[in-house]
């Protein structure tokens, strides 16, 4: 037996019910609506930082005002003078003269939204490829949207990882249909936006290697020179290629071009990783593993139903495990890159419970709810709940009692069904369940979800900071930040960058202490900051250096401007000196 199983087995072009053009597109616009506006309102709320939305504000204006992608906060960590030296994100430079018009927050939040719900334009012909019915596909598309791991990842900030969905899973299936040179144009495209799509690619690159050949050796050797084969080793030496070109861009066109052989030394020595595992700790594995049940828990489960999914994530196991288990963070960016393997596992996994006439498949529903139950309850301690010990006795007696009362039903069905009545009952017993699993997975979701704001982990530095009211410091900020001059020099606190990363001659202060942060920083303020202007805010005052310090309590040196007062405790009041200013300051309340 193959890897393939008959029954996954269908005709290359995989086409979805045009029927349904209408509802994914009502589905895609109303995405892209209401979540852009809540990432807006992590905007406003002050819960946004310079890691990662400031710098990619910053590039993205910067580009527009000749320069390539620069950003001040990968120049004062490591003297670089391009993201392209950090990342390949060379997609971002047609954008950036797009954002020269909008010039807002908001803009990059729309993409963002557009980018991750555009996924469920081939994920419809994943669920075709499947063989799961409308139905299911509709529920796919649910959990693929509303999944908490994919809301905490978009809602930290703005990050060009959130096309990572959409091209996995064109790939897969431009791949699956044998469309060459589209999977070819997806491949340069992904490379093109982070430097790690080729090793993503040549995950999906070998599962259809073994669905062709199966596992057996002599399968494998048998599968060789076919021609299926000799196709997928030309999207794979595409793939390699593309990882050494955007290599060698990276570490030695680019920084040659811009004259920086210092600032790329510093990457290389405090930053790049390797591709084998340098030092291995038991205890970070255990935290990935936990971080990788807590992934699936979104899912149900349903994915390991169908094992063959896990081939498909291989690379990124090995690299969140293994290379750099600081990737594993339900509250990063991250999870775009782990999350369509699992969907494409969701999928096929549907799959076995729609076409199963096993009551024992049947009944791993429930079983996959109680686990999901259990695992959000032991998520507390990885502080993604609260930590109310009645909230999370609540839980797991309301999930059990759920779930309990689900089996019974479903034991009832199957056991009224006698003769030709038989199938029926087991049919309407899938479908039954299909129904509850969904409202089940999506209940979960939203309870571990920022969308919960019971989850608040009070930082901006996390998916997970977020608010449904609006700071009312938030205009009165905007009156201090108006009152910059364009392109003034102007450093500001972590939190409060975004708001002036439209000025390439911008700073910010560090997001923790310079001792926590492990190695010597570029541009470390130990000589203060000479700056036009400094913005600081009270909740993170304590970053600013000493040095700093020195400079804006020094009258001969700083003059407070501006300032809004505030009894809020985030993020307090904010204040705005200029270098020599010796007039009134102009106070405002928030």
């Amino acid at each position: 037996m193959g890897l393939s199983d008959p029954q996954d087995r269908i005709p290359m072009k995989t086409n979805a019910s045009s029927h349904d053009l209408p509802f994914i597109c009502l589905v895609i616009v109303t995405y892209m609506i209401v979540f852009s506006l809540i990432y807006y309102i992590r905007y406003l709320d002050f819960f946004t930082s310079n890691w990662d939305l400031g710098i990619e504000m910053q590039m993205l204006y910067s580009t527009g005002h000749g320069l390539i992608l620069y950003e001040a906060g990968d120049f004062q960590t490591y003297g670089v003078l391009s993201h392209l030296e950090i990342h390949s994100t060379y997609i971002a430079i047609p954008v950036a003269y797009l954002f020269q018009i909008f010039r807002s927050a908001l803009f990059l939040y729309v993409m963002q939204a557009f980018f991750i719900s555009i996924a469920i334009i081939p994920l419809r012909k994943i669920a075709a490829i499947s063989g799961i019915s409308r139905k299911a596909a509709f529920f796919l598309i649910a959990v693929y949207l509303l999944n908490f791991p994919l809301i905490a990842s978009s809602f930290y900030d703005f990050h060009w990882m959130s096309l990572m969905p959409f091209l996995l899973f064109s790939l897969f299936v431009t791949v699956k249909e044998r469309r060459f040179y589209s999977s070819i144009s997806l491949v340069v495209i992904g490379t093109l936006t982070l430097e790690v799509f080729p090793f993503l690619a040549l995950g999906i690159l070998l599962y259809f290697y073994l669905e062709n050949s199966g596992l057996r050796v002599s399968g494998i050797i048998r599968n060789i020179k076919k021609k299926e084969s000799i196709l997928l080793y030309g999207i794979a030496i595409l793939s390699i290629s593309s990882y050494v070109i955007v290599t060698i861009l990276q570490t030695r066109i680019i920084p040659g071009l811009l004259d920086n052989a210092a600032g790329i030394a510093n990457v290389e020595t405090y930053s790049t990783q390797s591709l084998y595992p340098v030092s291995f700790h038991l205890m970070e594995a255990g935290d990935s593993l936990f971080y990788w049940l807590i992934l699936y828990s979104a899912f149900g489960f349903i994915p390991f139903l169908y094992p063959k999914h896990l081939i498909l994530n291989i690379p990124w196991l090995y690299e969140s495990i293994f290379l750099m288990p600081r990737y594993a963070g339900i509250a990063d960016q991250y999870n775009f890159i782990a999350i369509p393997a699992l969907v494409i596992g969701l999928a096929f996994g549907l799959k076995k419970i729609e076409a199963s006439g096993d009551k024992r498949l049947v009944y791993l529903i429930p079983l996959i709810a109680v686990i999901t139950v259990l695992v959000m309850i032991a998520a507390n301690g990885f502080t993604i709940t609260g930590t109310s010990p009645a909230r999370i006795i609540l839980m797991a007696i309301g999930g059990i009692a759920v779930n309990a009362t689900f089996y019974i039903l479903l034991k009832r069905v199957h056991l009224k069904g006698t003769g030709g009545n038989l199938r029926r009952s087991l049919i309407t017993a899938r479908k039954f369940s299909l129904v509850v699993l969904l409202v089940l997975l999506l209940a979960f979701n939203v309870a571990m979800s920022p969308l919960n704001t019971h989850n608040d982990s009070n930082t901006p530095d996390s998916g997970y900071a977020f608010s449904y009211s609006l700071n009312p410091e938030y205009p009165k900020m905007q009156m201090l930040v108006s009152m910059i001059p364009g392109n003034s020099t102007v450093v500001a606190s972590d939190n409060l960058f975004p708001y002036v990363a439209s000025d390439s001659n911008a700073l910010s202060f560090y997001w923790r202490n310079l001792s926590n942060i492990g190695y010597p920083v570029y541009v470390d303020f130990s000589n203060g900051s000479n700056a036009a202007f400094i913005l600081v805010d009270q909740s993170e005052y304590y970053l600013i250096p000493s040095s700093v310090i020195s400079e804006i309590t020094n009258p001969a040196e700083y003059g407070l401007y501006a300032a809004v007062y505030s009894n809020l405790s985030y993020p307090g009041n904010i204040y705005l000196y200029e270098k020599s200013y010796s007039g009134n300051a102009k106070i405002f309340s928030g």
